[in-house]
């Protein structure tokens, strides 16, 4: 038995060995693949995704289309977000492996979406959904109750009381927003109930971040408190406004007056390669198309091209 045990434990030993060895050989062959793509492709010209992740992008750009339209019509302002906005700036439309709608918008119309927007949503087939996007906090989702694979996120912005000159003060309002943060998680993770949502932030937002000042007619901006740690998004007011409208796909909708310094915070240098393509979905490049994407897609186009019409 010692003998036969010698042998299983050298053959183990030669198995992690070969592949420990593999791992090295793959690692190096993707270092090696990653330094000529960065220094021969320019990102820009990638192409537009294919097959049925192409099919789910073009289902929200429909999406955003009667956003957009119900925005206009309740006199609600908004911006293309995040990834959404990059894609904007970067590739006239969709990151070619991008498969959501980011949306931001100020607290004062944010509050505004669910009483203003669900009847005329729910009217053409979409809903809001409050979700918790995974980090036990709410977050507004605009879904569509037929095809609930493709959604548009939306993120609140807040005002600060003044702007943000140096870094230093940047820094400052991160921590008075993580105060907040955690308070509100505290206080919400008791109740989950929707509806006391709004006050209990303004609650949070006046105690911690504006400490009882109140905010200058310009002052600085930064993405709400209950999602505090994600990215650090602290801007001043010329940075988003006056909004403007850019080409997105086939249509214009709203982005910040300074895309650049918007993105440049978001991202650093947003003109290369991430190290990290995919950040929904481990299989997010479907060659192939699923028949009934392509059916919804064509209903979902008629539906909204009637829409717009009227």
């Amino acid at each position: 038995m010692s003998k036969l045990q010698d042998i299983w434990n050298k053959l183990r030993s030669k198995k992690r060995k070969s592949l420990k060895a593999q791992i090295k050989n793959l690692n190096r062959e993707v270092a090696q693949l990653r330094y000529f793509v960065l220094h021969n492709t320019d990102i820009k010209t990638i192409p537009p995704a294919k097959g049925e992740l192409r099919l789910i992008q073009n289902c929200l750009l429909e999406f955003l289309k009667v956003f957009d339209y119900l925005c206009q019509k309740h006199n609600l302002n908004y911006w293309l977000d995040y990834g959404t906005l990059l894609g904007a700036i970067r590739h006239k439309g969709f990151i070619p492996w991008d498969d959501d709608v980011d949306i931001g918008m100020m607290r004062e119309d944010y509050d505004k979406v669910i009483p203003l927007l669900s009847a005329d949503l729910e009217k053409y087939g979409f809903y809001i959904n409050v979700g918790e996007n995974g980090f036990d906090r709410p977050i507004i989702r605009i879904l569509h109750h037929k095809y609930g694979m493709s959604q548009i996120d939306i993120f609140p912005y807040d005002n600060y009381y003044k702007r943000f000159e140096t870094a230093e003060e940047k820094t400052e309002a991160y921590k008075k927003c993580g105060e907040a943060h955690r308070k509100f998680l505290s206080e919400y993770q008791k109740n989950k109930e929707r509806e006391n949502v709004p006050s209990l932030l303004v609650e949070m937002h006046n105690e911690f971040v504006l400490k009882k000042n109140k905010p200058e007619q310009f002052s600085g901006i930064f993405r709400g408190c209950e999602f505090y740690d994600g990215m650090k998004m602290y801007l001043n007011h010329e940075d988003i406004f006056p909004i403007k409208r850019i080409l997105f796909e086939d249509c214009e909708f709203s982005v910040p007056n300074n895309c650049d310094a918007y993105l440049t915070q978001a991202y650093g240098d947003y003109m290369q390669f991430p190290k990290n393509f995919f950040h929904h979905s481990d299989d997010i490049i479907w060659e192939k198309e699923n028949p009934k994407t392509k059916e919804f897609l064509e209903e979902i186009r008629c539906i909204v091209s009637n829409i717009l019409s009227n």
